[in-house]
């Protein structure tokens, strides 16, 4: 197992600045929703793969870009193809050679990152620079955030989050006036997406763990999505994947403070990388 280095991110950020330029556009996503990024050579794969099954993977000598940086990597993965993973067939092709993997942490376990099928790439000098770049810059971004009271909706959606902590969750109609308030966060759309993710880094308990959102997926079998979100932080969550059609991290239940943590550095990277957009 290896470790980067601060110095070797730096280096990075210039060697990949330009080709960071011409990156596929979905590259700085991966990068933020991933909690390990590491090089290394994938392991053997037995084959033939079970039918329906998780099956894992060791990826050998790991070089850690990004994430836990104390063992190794074992990959989990499904044997069977699905459209926002990669898929067997690649893996079976990659068997041996340098890759580039993407990964989240859940419950202790690996998994590939983004809901893409770009999770793992074949590595090569110039990918590997790319990548330390944005993980560079991304990093920067983080280390510099601030909160900027001019952005549109500023006051109007503090002043909702205030009237969310301050509900009584002893009263008969908590739950409506919660979601009466979600409401009014979602009517004022995407314009208000940043001022949203100014107010993301709050672990304030709601008065009731619930929130409804309209479902708009044109395959919904129900009406509204529901919810359980924790914190005051767990509902912004909900309510930006629902402006943006992003996620970067599933808190939208609750979550523990790594999670959480993954989840607001995705949407402030989002901030300053994409921007509002409507799904």
């Amino acid at each position: 197992m290896k470790r980067i280095t601060s110095t070797l991110l730096a280096l990075f950020a210039l060697l990949g600045a330009a080709a960071a330029q011409a990156q596929d556009a979905d590259l700085w996503r991966l990068v933020a929703r991933s909690d390990a990024i590491v090089v290394g050579r994938l392991g053997p794969i037995d084959t033939p793969l079970p039918d329906q099954s998780y099956v894992t993977t060791d990826v050998l000598e790991p070089l850690w870009l990004k994430g836990d940086e104390t063992g190794g990597l074992t990959l989990h993965w499904y044997s069977e193809a699905r459209p926002y993973a990669p898929s067997p067939e690649a893996l079976l092709g990659l068997r041996g050679e340098q890759v580039i993997v993407f990964a989240v942490k859940a419950d202790g376990k690996y998994y590939f990152a983004g809901h893409s099928p770009s999770a793992i790439r074949s590595a090569d000098d110039g990918l590997i620079a790319t990548v330390g770049a944005e993980i560079a810059r991304q990093q920067d971004l983080l280390d510099h955030w601030q909160d900027d009271p001019t952005v549109a909706h500023h006051d109007q959606v503090a002043g909702l989050i205030a009237a969310i902590a301050n509900l009584d969750p002893a009263s008969p109609t908590a739950e409506r006036d919660q979601q009466a308030l979600f409401d009014a966060l979602l009517a004022l759309g995407p314009a208000a997406v940043p001022a949203i993710i100014m107010q993301l880094d709050d672990d304030r308990r709601l008065a009731v763990s619930a929130i409804s959102l309209r479902n708009t997926s044109p395959d919904a079998f129900e009406a509204y999505r529901h919810y359980g979100p924790k914190t005051i932080g767990d509902a912004l969550a909900a309510i930006l994947n629902q402006l943006t059609g992003e996620s970067f991290g599933s808190t939208y239940n609750g979550g523990n403070a790594a999670e959480r943590a993954r989840t607001l550095a995705g949407w402030r990277v989002y901030l300053a990388s994409a921007g509002p957009a409507t799904p």
